[in-house]
């Protein structure tokens, strides 16, 4: 499992690097033992990964870029496991270590790898210790995100805050389902899965939405594949509620993929109306098709189009606009370590341009009178509150429409993962006032 976790770390480089795909792809033939060793390894060393890395620089004396990635990352996960799992004998991980530089023809560095491992036992409460210039650096290193993120963080919440806000990013996600059954009760979708044995708990801030103890194989289960539920996180169902479109409607899905939020749409229109649902990449249509045709909805049209770019032909002719964007992603880094060692402010800032072109655009599709919801899982306020400040002085036919939030009426909803235990997101809805 070792030579497998460094293998998939090797295929890590950049921001859009998906663990969680690479590992489904590479667990599919082992046993749940295995997979969830592979998975804890795999997760740990990347959301651990600048923290491994100082010490690693301070063993060895040399610059990271300077190591062979497949040497880098067998340190990388022995380091880890040394810290993080004490369950493991130490000689046993330095050993598997050693074994692996010639598992990968690298024999040349078992001295390297052996010594540095066995340096780092001897002196590892020296080796630990972070010492920093600043605040940036020590917080940086200390949960493995990068500065950019770190300033950025910083900037909108202060210390303890942006604190609360990387630890989370550290901890094991929530699973979280939504009723989605047109014939069944919510209440016969609940008992039939724990009849199967999973503890569900009701979520307090979204309709219809459950988080499961105990998810192992839900997926094979009959219920899920009747279309009784889908998996969907709280912030993702939260924006269909706030969109709410009524029955009979002509709504469109501006950047739909992968399906779950147009789905929610459509089961809130009772399989009503037309829900226009469109991404740029075509082959992740075909995601949104088999989601449809398992859930059994039958309202939808498929479009593929650059939602950057103009379209005159979808000029007014909306009811309902959801305009879930592209983003950082910075409220899901719980589930995607790597965007928190990738994300460049540089990478943001393009983000944002992509986002306001896109809404400028979407506003332009929506009838008089229509709604639409601005979405992102993202707690930067650049990509938000500031997103929101420049549309309102645009489009002066826009309104803000409060929304209902924990038997509050709020001007828009702001999940802040430390806070409401959820990833993070935002989500704010308009009218059009012509």
């Amino acid at each position: 499992m070792r030579k497998l976790a460094v293998e998939i770390l090797c295929e890590i480089k950049d921001e859009n690097s998906n663990s969680t795909n690479l590992l489904n792809k590479k667990t599919k033939n082992i046993s749940d033992l295995d997979s969830k060793f592979l998975r804890e390894i795999v997760y740990g060393t990347l959301e651990n990964r600048i923290y491994l890395d100082y010490i690693i620089k301070k063993l060895c004396k040399l610059r990271i870029k300077k190591f062979n990635p497949y040497i880098l990352n067998v340190l990388r996960i022995s380091i880890y496991q040394i810290i993080f799992m004490d369950k493991i004998p130490e000689f046993a991980i330095i050993n598997e270590a050693v074994n692996l530089t010639k598992v990968f023809k690298l024999k040349k560095f078992s001295s390297l790898v052996n010594g540095s491992l066995r340096n780092f036992l001897r002196n590892k409460e020296d080796f630990i210790k972070i010492e920093a210039d600043c605040v940036e650096e020590t917080i940086s290193i200390k949960y493995s995100a990068n500065m950019d993120i770190v300033k950025n963080l910083l900037a909108d919440y202060g210390r303890e805050e942006t604190i609360k806000i990387l630890e989370n990013s550290m901890f094991k996600p929530h699973f979280a389902i939504r009723i989605s059954s047109f014939e069944k009760t919510e209440e016969k979708v609940v008992k039939d899965l724990e009849k199967d044995g999973y503890k569900l708990k009701k979520s307090e801030i979204s309709k219809l939405t459950y988080f499961v103890e105990n998810p192992t194989n839900i997926l094979e289960t009959e219920s899920f594949k009747r279309g009784d539920f889908t998996v969907q996180d709280v912030g993702s169902i939260l924006t269909g509620e706030v969109l709410a479109p009524k029955e009979n409607s002509k709504v469109l899905d501006i950047c739909s993929a992968p399906g779950g939020k147009t789905c929610h749409l459509a089961f809130q229109m009772k399989n009503s109306g037309e829900i226009f649902v469109n991404d740029i990449v075509k082959s992740k249509l075909k995601k949104i098709e088999e989601n449809c045709k398992r859930l059994n909805i039958k309202n939808v049209k498929l479009l593929n189009f650059d939602a950057s770019i103009y379209k005159e032909e979808y000029k007014e002719q909306f009811d309902y606009i959801l305009c879930d964007v592209i983003c950082s992603g910075i409220g899901v880094m719980d589930r995607k370590p790597e965007i928190k060692l990738f994300r460049s402010q540089e990478t943001i800032d393009e983000i944002i341009e992509l986002q306001r072109k896109i809404f400028d655009n979407a506003v332009e599709y929506l009838k008089d009178k229509g709604e639409i919801v601005y979405s992102t899982c993202s707690v930067l306020k650049c990509e938000n509150e500031e997103n929101v400040k420049y549309f309102l002085e645009k489009h002066k036919n826009l309104k803000i429409k409060d929304v209902e939030f924990l038997g509050k009426s709020e001007k828009f909803i702001k999940l802040l993962p430390e806070k409401q235990k959820h990833n993070g997101f935002f989500i704010i809805k308009f009218i059009k006032e012509n």
